[in-house]
């Protein structure tokens, strides 16, 4: 067998690119008989591929996920959904640690949030103020009863 040179390599990937893109249908069944008379020899591949190029794998899973999200806002809301339902202090308890943190590493942008909403919903705001007042003044009632009535025992 002779050897090509460096342009004749050149011409003939070239070629097989064009191919390839000529023909997508024929590569892909291509592939599909060759991952099913080795799949072996393609487990082995990948896997060594995963080893090598971790941010490249990262990055491509990210990028296919985000498409099939898009591609599917039905399932993933369905999908979501069902978790919650089936697991709700998992879900709780995230929620509250991801806006906890969020609060402890934007503190202006909270700040600045809060200050909008209460300028434009004053009333809510007040109506919210007051249940919260009014619900703290009877759970400090009840608080003044029990410890008077301990110190009462007590004396």
């Amino acid at each position: 067998m002779r050897k090509l040179t460096q342009n004749q390599k050149a011409a003939k990937s070239a070629s097989s690119k064009t191919w390839y893109e000529k023909n997508p249908e024929k590569v892909k069944a291509r592939r599909k008989a060759y991952h099913e008379k080795n799949p072996e020899k393609v487990k082995a591949s990948s896997k060594t591929y995963r080893e090598k190029n971790p941010e490249k794998v990262k990055a491509s899973n990210k990028a296919s996920s985000k498409t099939w999200y898009e591609k599917n806002p039905e399932k993933v809301k369905a999908s979501s959904k069902t978790y919650r339902e089936k697991n709700p202090e998992k879900v709780k308890a995230s929620n509250k640690a991801r806006s906890k943190t969020y609060r402890e590493k934007n503190p202006e942008k909270v700040k600045a949030r809060r200050k909008a909403y209460h300028e434009k919903n004053p009333e809510k705001v007040k109506a919210s103020s007051k249940t919260y007042r009014e619900k703290n003044r009877a759970d400090r009632f009840q608080l003044s009863l029990i410890s008077l009535t301990h110190t009462l025992k007590g004396a």
